[in-house]
């Protein structure tokens, strides 16, 4: 898949053509006008979400949970009230150090202050360890609901945008920058605000005291926070290239530890290796630069801002000398002056880690913000469960993940046409029309009647599966129409599609549960007869008895512990477990080996009983018996008709069967008959 196409969706307007369906204006519906309704809306979306980019991450996380808002206000609170309550200590210190210097100091007195300060330090544990539990609750309150939100979110974005995103990358948003955001919300929204806040309130305090030796103790806290703003400077920019180094590094540290097999195979250790190695050295390069752009700074800052006592000493000794304060308030400035350094220490660490985090947030919250299909969610009524696509337009552009996402691994951005298909009958042969350059599907118009046996055939990137992909609404064409049951795909809920159609997908996934459980993702309900009953119409029977436990045994991860074929057959269970009103197989017998293919050929047949089945296959034997196959080739329908009648014709597909007969001969030893 290429990432350089321009992001811009491209739609074209078609002009009509001999054969093809009359343009329809059909009924306006109560979906169709919510989709309207949402598109006059989406340029004032676009100004919120320009509005929203503006705002920190860490802020628009904030305002997606208010109760939770008002949660880290009193965590800040009590925070606050517990650094000042660790600063008054000192300020008691101080009394204890001029009465002892004025000989003004009791017995009595020295208890009562020492007795004052362990209680003002244990009211400052109680106060921060109440702020961090309330603090902490919070945030992974947030923490669970981001990760169910974001769950939820992939379910409702266009496939392609999840399909173009490795899974590597997908993990790091869920795991490492999810649980990046537990640092800002549970440590520093609380404690910087109580560790800039207590420090505040000793400098009031000092003002009031004698405003000279506060202005003393402001001076090296200025200059601290100066050269801190020469460490921040850039550092968005800065951390961005250090973040993407390192994920370059990792991704190509995991790419050579899972090929290392290939590429000893082939000899590639030391093109491979040196690819690791620069990614290695890149990333070393891009941490050392981001230090000495960064460090002297740092280094400047937490030098001086606890560097209060080197400008008041000198100012409290000409004041003393001149009269102007008297000892026990220069022992007052001097103590509180030792104990906001503490908190302004962790203040700094802590905002070090903000600018961190908000790039590690920022990826979660565009996440959040890819656009969802838009669907009705009221249920739509439909007439009939067959398929009638109407010149179907659609094209693959990488940097937006397709018209709405990316092409799928088996198919790239093609160059295609498309014919004419009344309704309710197998579509007439397709003439050659002038297609778009680089459109996956160009114009397509085709049907698959209820009740129907329906084949897509074709060779590899011909767009078999990216029209699979529309009718199963995991994209909406760019021009055109796909219609189910009578009504536009986008004039129908996702949940309810998602009910009436079963997949079973070229690229088979299984849980890491039992055989049974994977079954039960069609049905959670199925009884063990049901589930076994499945398995053997799909052709299980063999190895499920070589099974120890039967349906109760593991698949082991993605199915890791069954073959291709066997993975291949109890998806295939799981489909007829469904038993839904149609169901499309994304070459569901590509890993099936010949002996296997009859069985297969059996349960499609089983399947067929009461419902519309859209199979796409490259072995053309196991949909031989379809009611009508379709035959795309770089994205343009160029034949239709049964098996029989293509055979005849002598096109593409008569060469795809001759090919076939001649792989399965060499394959079995056996002929096929035509």
């Amino acid at each position: 898949m290429t990432q350089s196409q321009s992001p811009t969706s491209r739609r074209r307007s078609t002009p009509e053509r001999a054969g093809a369906p009359a343009e329809q204006n059909p009924p306006t519906t109560p979906a169709a006008s919510e989709r309207a309704s949402s598109k006059r809306d989406s340029a004032s979306s676009g100004r919120s979400a320009k509005r929203q980019r503006q705002q920190s991450a860490l802020g628009r996380l904030l305002d997606r949970s208010p109760a939770q808002k008002r949660g880290l206000r009193l965590s800040a609170l009590l925070a606050a009230l517990g650094v000042i309550a660790g600063i008054v200590p000192y300020g008691l210190g101080a009394r204890v150090l001029a009465g002892l210097i004025d000989g003004s100091l009791t017995a009595e007195r020295l208890l009562a202050l020492c007795l004052a300060a362990l209680g003002f330090y244990l009211l400052r544990a109680v106060l921060l360890t109440a702020s961090t539990l309330v603090s902490h609750h919070i945030a992974y309150g947030i923490l669970e609901r981001l990760r169910g939100d974001l769950a939820d979110r992939l379910t409702r974005v266009p496939l392609g945008r999840v399909v173009d995103t490795p899974a590597g990358q997908l993990k790091k948003v869920f795991m490492e920058d999810i649980q990046q955001c537990e640092i800002p919300i549970a440590h520093m929204v609380p404690e910087l605000v109580g560790n800039l806040f207590g420090p505040f309130a000793a400098l009031v305090y000092l003002v009031v005291v004698d405003w000279r030796l506060a202005l003393a103790s402001l001076v090296p806290i200025v200059l601290g926070a100066l050269a801190m703003c020469g460490a921040f400077y850039k550092y968005a920019e800065r951390y961005g290239r250090f973040d993407a180094a390192q994920k370059r590094m990792n991704a190509t540290t995991v790419e050579y530890i899972r090929g290392i097999a290939v590429i000893k195979a082939f000899g590639r250790s030391s093109s491979s290796y040196r690819r690791y190695e620069d990614d290695v050295r890149a990333y070393r390069d891009s941490v050392l630069r981001w230090m000495r752009q960064t460090q002297g700074w740092m280094a400047a800052g937490f030098a001086l801002l606890p560097a209060g006592l080197l400008v008041l000493l000198p100012v409290s000794a000409l004041l003393l000398r001149s009269g102007g304060v008297d000892i026990a308030t220069v022992l007052l400035a001097a103590c509180l002056s030792l104990g906001m350094a503490r908190p302004l220490l962790s203040a700094l660490t802590l905002a070090d880690s903000t600018a961190r985090v908000d790039t590690a947030l920022r990826e979660v919250m565009d996440w959040l913000d890819v656009p969802e299909l838009e669907r009705p969610t009221a249920r739509t009524e439909l007439s009939g469960r067959g398929y009638l696509l109407e010149d179907v337009d659609f094209a693959y552009h990488a940097s937006t993940g397709s018209s709405t996402g990316s092409a799928p691994a088996s198919e790239g951005p093609q160059t295609p046409e498309a014919p004419d298909s009344p309704d309710g009958e197998a579509p007439a042969p397709a003439g050659t029309l002038a297609s778009g350059e680089g459109n996956a599907l160009d114009h397509v118009s085709l049907a698959c009647p209820e009740n129907r046996f329906v084949a897509l055939v074709g060779p590899s990137g011909a767009g078999k599966t990216t029209l699979a992909r529309l009718m199963l609404g995991f994209w909406d064409p760019d021009s055109g129409r796909v219609s189910f049951g009578g009504v536009d795909l986008r004039d129908i809920p996702l949940d309810q599609l998602v009910a009436e159609v079963g997949l079973v997908a070229q690229d088979t996934f299984l849980y890491d549960a039992s055989i049974a459980d994977n079954l039960r993702v069609a049905r959670p309900e199925a009884a063990d007869e049901e589930l076994h009953d499945a398995l053997v119409a799909a052709g299980c029977q063999d190895f499920l008895a070589r099974l120890p436990q039967g349906i109760d045994t593991p698949v082991g991860s993605s199915g890791s512990h069954l073959s291709g074929g066997e993975r291949q057959r109890v998806t295939l269970a799981r489909a007829l477990l469904k038993d839904a009103p149609v169901v499309v197989l994304d070459e569901a017998t590509a890993y099936i080996d010949p002996e296997n293919e009859d069985r297969i050929q059996q349960a499609l047949g089983r399947l067929t009983g009461g419902r519309t089945l859209v199979v796409i296959a490259h072995r053309l034997s196991t949909v031989k018996g379809a009611d009508a196959i379709h035959v795309l080739d770089r994205g343009r329908l160029v034949e239709s008709g049964t098996h029989e009648q293509l055979v005849d014709e002598g096109g593409l597909y008569a060469s795809l069967w001759r090919t076939h007969v001649a792989a399965r001969a060499i394959a079995t030893g056996k002929e096929i008959e035509r």
